[in-house]
């Protein structure tokens, strides 16, 4: 069983986009959809969403409270960017069974080759975004899905770059502390990257 564990985990290696053109390890916010939240904790939110089992919502004021994430954009494009997420991802969901949204939790800023730099998230939780029909504001739960490191990040910075920063995350999942204190100090040793 160990020998197919090992060539599965290399077939699905070999199929990672490890260009700059895959978000995991180029992110950039998309024109209409998704949200950046500038100012949280993101042990805190991963603990109240994930451990705590509650909804996340959205604000316009900042704060370090982990039940509303800070949005630094006006009331009517937060609005419009939650509808099209809300949307594009409810569709997704119905058409092909699957769920697309996720929360990036902690963002990795590293150099390539070219001496541009990128940023690539961590951590994906997989959320569901959920409408309160008689408010019309949003929130965000925890699907229940499986917590997942980036992948193509790891890959990426270990064939390039010669850093490991996988990590049997299942063993730690009551907190993302240890994961961010291990990368913290992979990426302390080199040049390329900046936490």
């Amino acid at each position: 069983m160990d020998i197919i564990d090992e060539r599965f985990t290399l077939a699905r290696k070999e199929l990672l986009d490890l260009s700059l053109k895959n978000p995991l390890i180029n992110y950039k916010l998309r024109a209409a959809t998704g949200l950046e939240f500038p100012s949280c904790n993101v042990s805190d939110v991963f603990d109240y969403l994930v451990n705590e089992g509650k909804n996340v919502y959205f604000t316009l004021e900042e704060t370090t409270n982990p039940s509303r994430l800070y949005v630094n954009l006006n009331d009517n494009e937060m609005h419009s960017r939650l509808l099209k997420t809300y949307r594009s991802s409810k569709l997704f969901l119905e058409e092909k069974g699957a769920n697309i949204l996720f929360l990036a939790l902690g963002f990795l800023r590293y150099t390539d080759n070219d001496n541009s730099f990128y940023r690539a998230p961590l951590i994906l939780v997989p959320v569901e975004l959920k409408k309160l029909e008689a408010q019309d504001k949003f929130y965000i739960a925890y699907s229940g899905d499986e917590i997942r490191l980036n992948v193509s990040l790891i890959t990426k910075l270990k064939n390039e770059f010669g850093l490991d920063i996988d990590f049997d995350f299942e063993d730690e999942m009551k907190s993302i502390d240890g994961y961010l204190r291990f990368v913290n100090d992979v990426i302390s040793k080199s040049r390329y990257t900046t936490w």
